[in-house]
């Protein structure tokens, strides 16, 4: 099809099949009958149509995986609002896109993997009142992304907000678990609402997340935290001032390799509950002078580095 530069989808059609208009690369323009509706796309119906720019689909009633996968031109993207579901890698690697709609979803209760992973110019807000179920990586790379609002998602996945470097604030009243890596780099977050009732956060969380609330962890995670992750929670994280440790119900009772490792302004550590072990790096270069109380029963191993203000060498 690389002759091809526009099509007209007549009112009668139900079905773009899967691969219809893979890879036509001079493919610009998608027109949509105003009266179409209960269209379905088929799975990599639009893939690499690298000149397509914008795809109104108010008609549409759903789209299948990678459906507008690396559509790198498309700027403009029009939705029917009641879809129950966003697939996998719909619109991932539409670096240009910027304008999207609807931007708040009533009935939306599932999104897969990848949704909108490397939209680097999709700003502003979204919301997903009904959504229960978020994939990995649906948010990665959205540079500009600021505000997401998921009153009702159980989870907060893997790799969700990684990269998203304008992302102020996240509401998820209901998300019991903080998936590996999920905010890596959102240097802007500020406000972040979970569950009280917390059970983990895992790995690299919030990895150099440098405008979190100074007393973010007790925010955050209560009694009832069940799981650490087993490396960098919070690494990088300078805004962070004190920390109270109180998680009597933790499965691993430790203090994970380089959890607050680089923490610079973490001047209070308060334990109220034992730990057998304080690993690696956990305390590492943060502020100096900092003041630790450790708890009465004093840990039974403390790892390479595991407190105090060192400069990092290529032997470490």
């Amino acid at each position: 099809c690389d002759n091809l530069n526009s099509i007209l989808i007549p009112d009668s059609c139900k079905l773009i099949g899967s691969s219809a208009f893979y890879d036509c690369d001079n493919l610009s323009s998608i027109l949509i009958s105003n009266k179409c509706s209960g269209l379905k796309i088929g799975s990599s119906a639009f893939y690499k149509c690298k000149k397509l720019n914008s795809v109104i689909l108010s008609g549409c009633d759903s789209i299948m995986e990678r459906a507008f996968y690396q559509c790198t031109s498309l700027t403009n993207v029009v939705l029917n609002e009641n879809f129950n579901v966003l697939p996998n890698s719909a619109f991932l690697g539409c670096s240009a896109l910027v304008n999207f709609s609807p931007r708040s979803f009533k009935v939306c209760n599932r999104i897969y993997g990848y949704v909108f992973y490397g939209c680097k110019k999709l700003a502003g807000k979204f919301v997903f009142d009904a959504c229960t179920t978020v994939a990995e990586d649906v948010f990665n790379g959205c540079e500009a992304l600021e505000e997401v609002s998921m009153p009702v998602a159980e989870k907060i996945s893997l790799r969700m907000f990684t990269g998203c470097l304008s992302l102020e604030k996240v509401y998820m009243p209901s998300a019991t678990s903080i998936g590996e890596s999920a905010f890596v780099g959102c240097e802007k977050l500020s406000e972040l609402t979970v569950s009280p009732n917390l059970e983990e956060i895992k790995s690299c969380a919030f990895k150099n997340c440098t405008s979190l609330p100074p007393d973010l962890v007790n925010l955050i995670a209560g009694k009832g935290l069940k799981s650490f992750g087993d490396k960098e929670v919070f690494s990088g994280c300078t805004s962070l001032t004190s920390l109270i440790w109180n998680f009597p119900n933790l499965e691993k009772n430790v203090v994970n390799s380089s959890c607050f490792l680089g923490c610079s302004s973490l001047g209070k550590v308060v334990f109220k509950t034992p730990v057998a072990e304080i690993k690696a790096e956990a305390f590492r270069n943060i502020r100096e002078g900092a003041e630790i109380y450790l708890p009465k029963e004093v840990p039974q191993k403390f790892g390479q580095w595991a407190i105090g203000i060192t400069k990092s060498t290529k032997n470490d």
